[in-house]
């Protein structure tokens, strides 16, 4: 039997983001990784990830997450994320969610404790 075991006519190519030959980065216009000089990550998307990031870490303080969050996934959204900030995304979201979530527990705590419920 010749070949690879899921073709006749050997092993599939990979996709073109597992190649040294990447299409041009949008953002500049620039040859992905396989050139010489700086790569994909280091073009806008760096700074979606610090504000996913934040949003990940600031969760107890509540709002700030929240606003981080927004800002990260509204930045994503336009586009401005390279295939390497992908998890970002989930990283806001954890970030917004529990930022909402701290911030109802917070706004619970303070009503039961200037006595306006219970």
């Amino acid at each position: 039997m010749k070949g690879h075991p899921s073709g006749p006519l050997g092993p599939p190519t990979p996709p073109p983001h597992y190649t040294t030959e990447v299409s041009r980065d949008v953002h500049r216009g620039t040859p992905g990784p396989a050139a010489a000089g700086p790569g994909i990550a280091d073009g806008p998307a760096k700074g979606k990830a610090r504000l996913a990031l934040a949003a990940m870490l600031l969760f107890p303080l509540g709002v700030p997450s929240v606003v981080c969050g927004h800002l990260a996934l509204h930045r994503t959204a336009k586009g401005e994320a390279s295939i390497d900030m992908v998890d970002a995304r989930v990283i806001a979201w954890f970030g917004l969610a529990m930022g909402y979530m701290m911030t109802a527990l917070f706004l619970f705590m303070a009503l039961i404790y200037f006595d306006v419920i219970l």
